[in-house]
């Protein structure tokens, strides 16, 4: 979300922005986000067995096709899509306790990254992509904002030609991209970022990149490693603790002295993907 931030202030300097965060993990969007209006499915693995996965609202996940269908587990398909978005629509309906001042607001965009956990399950990765349209149609509608655009991240350790569950994903992605034209309507409105080429970036630099890339849509901040020459080593002392810039007056900080910028309680400083660290500096 800093990255984020970070892209969306550059677009828009001083215009007043607010990010609704939902993340937890081990959730998948082909049962645990799976939209409203998405019907069961059958998938046949590669031992022949076929298995029939729940639609909206059904429980539990999946059962064989062949046997009656088990009772009902403690979770449905789409519950973790029904509290995401009901304590969404809590916060807009109460914008001014969470936004001192504002009396409206308007739904700018949407960002997506996710997709571990469909890509260990087969079935799930192989109707990712009908999933996945589903879910853009129905946030946007689900918000009442037809037109806000919506951009996707890859999984960063996911290479474009792989046929594993998690290249089905990525497939997915940069199928529903505008720009593939395999989808009319989001032509200038859903973007995709394949985010494999950041993975090397230095540690907490990863997310803040992934962020910016996705604030920014297709057109990706951070250069692949070798895009351009290494930074030029700091001087030393040119990183040093030091009370700058920090949220609380006094309270000693890592600082770069190229950005005096200060990351709290880390040893990391990052701008773009460069990472300052007292251990090689000295």
């Amino acid at each position: 979300e800093l990255g984020i931030g970070w892209a969306l202030s550059k677009h828009q300097p001083g215009a007043p922005v607010m990010a609704l965060k939902s993340c937890i993990g081990d959730r998948a969007l082909g049962w645990d986000l799976l939209p409203p209006g998405s019907a069961r499915f059958d998938y046949t693995g590669n031992d022949n067995v076929t298995y029939t996965y729940a639609g909206y609202g059904e429980s539990p996940m999946k059962w064989k096709k062949s046997d009656p269908k088990p009772a009902p587990i403690g979770w449905y398909a789409g519950a973790q899509w029904d509290g995401d978005t009901r304590n969404a629509q809590y916060v807009l309906d109460h914008i001014d306790q969470f936004y001192p001042g504002a009396q409206k607001y308007e739904i700018a965009g949407f960002f997506w990254w996710q997709g571990d956990k469909d890509s260990r399950d087969m079935g799930l990765s192989t109707q990712y992509e009908k999933n996945l349209v589903t879910f853009i149609k129905q946030l946007r509608s689900t918000f009442k904002a037809p037109n806000a655009p919506f951009v996707t991240a890859s999984l960063g350790q996911t290479v474009k030609g792989s046929t594993s569950g998690d290249g089905l994903i990525l497939d997915a992605m940069l199928n529903v991209d505008g720009e593939s034209g395999k989808y009319p309507d989001f032509k200038g409105n859903v973007a995709a970022v394949y985010t494999h080429p950041l993975l090397n970036a230095p540690g907490v630099c990863v997310c803040v990149c992934v962020g910016v890339a996705g604030g920014q849509g297709p057109k990706t901040f951070c250069e692949p490693p070798g895009a351009r020459p290494p930074a030029a080593r700091p001087a030393p002392g040119a990183w040093r603790r030091t009370p700058c810039l920090c949220a609380n007056p006094g309270e000693a900080c890592c600082c770069c002295h190229s950005t005096r910028s200060c990351c709290q309680g880390t040893t990391s400083c990052c701008q773009s993907t460069i990472s300052c660290r007292q251990s090689t500096i000295g």
